[in-house]
């Protein structure tokens, strides 16, 4: 055998054992992490004598999968080798809540609502004495932060017996509390004004309305009595300084003012009688009337023949009130 040929059988052969070695060699793996230590394990290694400083440093190296409570703590404590510094096992429970899974919040409840419906609408609303509001024209309004539990509810508008119950507000929940609140009554023995409104609206000449007998009546201001004539407030207390549509309601004895429109204000509604009223007074050339009672001061628009109708009804319905 040749030179050649005898190194060429080595150099067969050293490649066939590296081939052999790699292929039988194992490949190395990650070993799988260790789990977090259990409550369990922990006063185990505690009853086992081992001292609460290692058990603090291995805690540390692997975690706890459990919560420090009060009763946790106790149990530790009571676990505790009987000559374990207290020091140590102070330092023990620190390291534990460090390295403790932070507890889960429960989640949000759904905010409750309260939808308030009533008849007739501009109605002010209170939940225990704080106010929430006005229900719209239509009666609707929308409420929502109620905590949960039992709530006193409170509809309040001026000529209107107060409607008030109790409801039970319910975390999540979307509730409705309708109400119809029953109108004032006032008697009365003053000229009926609804002729001469009539001769206002119609048309009709005021001066020959015929007169009509005073009988003793019971008139009730509600919202089903249809508006006798309509005029435009300017409200010159609260600093309002805008005409607001509205209707303007006479009836023996009372008169009434509800605003209309998107900037209505339910508040600024009245509902006053007769003794209320300090001075009414018309003005046909700059045409607007004025109706002033021991707190508010009204301007109500018109060409001149409404303001002289405004007076005139004022005069039927508020018979001895002095008109200038």
């Amino acid at each position: 055998m040749t030179y050649r040929e005898l190194l060429a059988k080595l150099c067969v052969v050293t490649i066939a054992l590296l081939i052999s070695s790699a292929a039988t060699t194992p490949v190395w793996t990650a070993p799988p992490p260790q789990k977090p230590w259990t409550k369990d394990q922990i006063i185990r290694m505690l009853k086992g004598d081992v001292p609460p400083k290692r058990i603090g440093e291995l805690a540390r190296e692997r975690g706890i999968d459990f919560q420090i409570t009060t009763e946790t703590e106790a149990e530790v404590r009571q676990s505790a080798p009987g000559g374990a510094p207290t020091q140590e096992v102070d330092a023990l429970l620190l390291a534990l809540r460090e390295i403790a899974p932070k507890p889960v919040p429960p989640p949000l409840a759904e905010p409750a609502v309260l939808f308030v419906e009533s008849a007739p609408g501009g109605v002010q609303v209170y939940i225990d004495d704080e106010f929430k509001g006005a229900t719209s024209q239509e009666g609707k309004l929308k409420i929502t932060g109620l905590p949960t539990g039992q709530h006193r509810v409170r509809l309040s508008l001026q000529g209107y017996n107060d409607k008030e119950d109790q409801v039970e507000i319910v975390a999540g929940a979307t509730q409705t509390y309708r109400a119809e609140l029953t109108a004032h009554t006032q008697p009365t023995t003053a000229t009926p004004v609804g002729a001469v409104l009539g001769a206002i609206v119609g048309g009709g000449d005021l001066g020959t309305t015929p007169a009509q007998p005073a009988t003793p009546a019971k008139t009730e201001v509600a919202p089903s009595n249809p508006a006798l004539a309509t005029f435009q407030i300017f409200h010159l207390v609260w600093g309002r300084h805008n005409w607001h549509p509205g209707t303007l309601v006479m009836y023996p004895g009372r008169v009434t003012w509800t605003e209309a429109g998107q900037d209505a204000k339910p508040e600024d509604n009245f509902s006053i009688t007769c003794a209320e009223i300090v001075d009414v007074g018309k003005n046909s050339g700059l045409g607007y009337s004025s109706l002033k009672t021991q707190t508010h001061n009204y301007h109500f628009s018109g060409d001149g023949r409404t303001v002289k109708g405004f007076a005139d009804a004022f005069a039927a319905a508020c018979p001895g009130l002095g008109i200038h």
